[in-house]
């Protein structure tokens, strides 16, 4: 699956062209800390028998456990159009965690070369996907919208900053935990990232977590069950699945 995720990596990048931030007015937002200067993100909605949508469909179906893993209707899939700064943050990051370890010669060998970057899973609803769709759309305002707010902060939200950001290498994990209202047209959504994790520590074995830049509740090696991100920067989200 590895392999899949770093063609399509180079294939489709993560982020939209100047051209395609357009800065709008500013919107009170009580629950969404977000980043101090706006920074404009778009949905690409990428119909069936596009190239990309097909790789991540492969992807989403393959990091199942499950015998029925097949049998999910996936709905729509959206690319997500970030602006050049957030892949420079990104970047920025994995600059810095490359160093940190160098500096403290930490034998991992995945750390020095790319910062140890993962493809994950974050796990929350969709509530404006309802609407008709043009091939290239703004992020809503809705407040319960989750696929939104998350990918409008940057992943950086009240609670996100206390508790951590979760994610997950399985499917079936974001398949789990999402919990769909009666709410209409609320959908169970899966925010396909790529995460620089960094030196991984497993919260089972490690009390004080000093010098480690994420936290893993079983070995990634195996599709962990939960990884816990603290710095914002370390996430791009790429890609939105909804499903059935």
């Amino acid at each position: 699956m590895y392999s899949i995720w770093l063609y399509l990596k180079e294939r489709a990048k993560c982020t939209g062209k100047i051209s395609d931030v357009r800065l709008g007015k500013k919107k009170k937002n009580h629950t969404v800390l977000g980043r101090k200067n706006t920074r404009r993100r778009h949905l690409l909605n990428l119909h069936i028998g596009d190239p990309s949508r097909n790789i991540i469909e492969i992807i989403f179906r393959t990091s199942s456990t499950r015998h029925s893993k097949n049998n999910r209707k996936i709905e729509r899939v959206f690319k997500v159009k970030n602006p050049i700064n957030s892949l420079g943050d990104f970047e920025e990051y994995r600059e810095s965690v490359k160093k940190k370890a160098y500096d403290r010669n930490i034998e991992h060998l995945r750390i020095v070369v790319d910062g140890n970057e993962l493809l994950l899973f974050y796990n929350t609803t969709m509530s404006c996907c309802s609407c008709k769709l043009k091939k290239m759309s703004e992020l809503c305002h809705n407040l319960d919208c989750g696929v939104c707010r998350i990918i409008e902060s940057g992943f950086e939200t009240k609670e996100m900053k206390r508790n951590g950001i979760q994610l997950s290498a399985n499917s079936d994990t974001c398949s789990n935990q999402v919990v769909v209202t009666n709410e209409k047209d609320v959908k169970k959504a899966a925010v396909v990232c790529r995460v620089i994790a960094g030196r991984v520590a497993n919260t089972v074995e490690v009390g004080s977590g000093e010098g480690f830049d994420s936290f893993s509740t079983r070995e990634l090696c195996s599709m962990s069950e939960h990884l816990y991100v603290n710095n914002p920067h370390a996430i791009l989200p790429c890609f939105v699945i909804l499903w059935d």
